[in-house]
């Protein structure tokens, strides 16, 4: 399988809140680096701790879904335009937002995740990844 379909296997899994899957898309050691103005400063380490966030963001909403709007891959990257649609809760917010994100893989495994506000041409994300 490719990172593209693991990347969407993974989007899968949050918007299921299947987080023993959305574990098993992360390496033990990866790195997820939260948007700027994001609750948490992160980065936020290790799988446990990343599937943590995830469970955090949708605990403050009554509902929350990633729609994939385009992915695109590049050598080990895999840039992914997201709308992101959450739904009042104890946040109170019914908001819908894109972003970027940028994951790099190895051996099948997310390492590396970034998430940009907007959508950025996958070139440009991937340079602020490696930045």
């Amino acid at each position: 399988m490719d990172s593209v379909a693991r990347f969407r296997l993974g989007l899968r899994a949050w918007n299921d809140q299947d987080w023993q899957r959305l574990g098993a898309f992360y390496a033990s050691d990866a790195v997820l680096r939260h948007p700027e103005g994001w609750p948490e400063p992160g980065p936020t380490v290790g799988r446990e701790a990343i599937v943590g966030q995830w469970q955090s963001t949708w605990q403050a909403f009554d509902g929350a879904e990633l729609r994939v709007v385009a992915t695109s891959s590049a050598g080990q990257w895999v840039v992914g335009h997201l709308s992101f649609e959450f739904v009042g809760g104890a946040s109170g917010l019914d908001v819908t937002t894109d972003f970027t994100a940028v994951c790099r893989f190895r051996d099948g495994e997310c390492v590396e995740h970034r998430v940009l506000w907007g959508h950025l041409a996958p070139a440009d994300a991937v340079a602020a990844q490696v930045s």
